[in-house]
């Protein structure tokens, strides 16, 4: 019981149980830093990546061992050549992949 608290309380230090918007400086930092990770690349304009961000913030909470992130996909692409992903609702796991949506 112990072991699992402080796991918890690592976990959360680590940012777990919560979505965090991150920098595209931040994504290896971000990733390598848990076991399993979720990064949403997201586009501001699109309607349907706000509905995702809700489901991944409710999930966030109920999954604490793994870190949801999300970034803006327009500053990833426009900073990286070739393109990264391509502008709209990209969710990329890291770590055991059990499903991929």
């Amino acid at each position: 019981m112990r072991g699992q608290a402080n796991e918890a309380m690592d976990w959360r230090a680590k940012g777990h149980g919560e979505m965090n918007e991150i920098r595209e400086d931040e994504f290896l930092k971000t990733v390598t830093k848990s076991k399993f990770a979720v990064v949403h690349f997201y586009h501001p304009d699109m309607p349907r990546c706000k509905i995702v961000d809700m489901h991944l913030e409710k999930l966030a909470t109920k999954y604490i061992a793994t870190k949801f992130a999300r970034i803006d996909a327009v500053k990833v692409i426009t900073l990286s050549k070739p393109p990264l992903v391509s502008p709209g609702s990209c969710i990329i796991p890291i770590g055991r992949c059990l499903c991929m949506i």
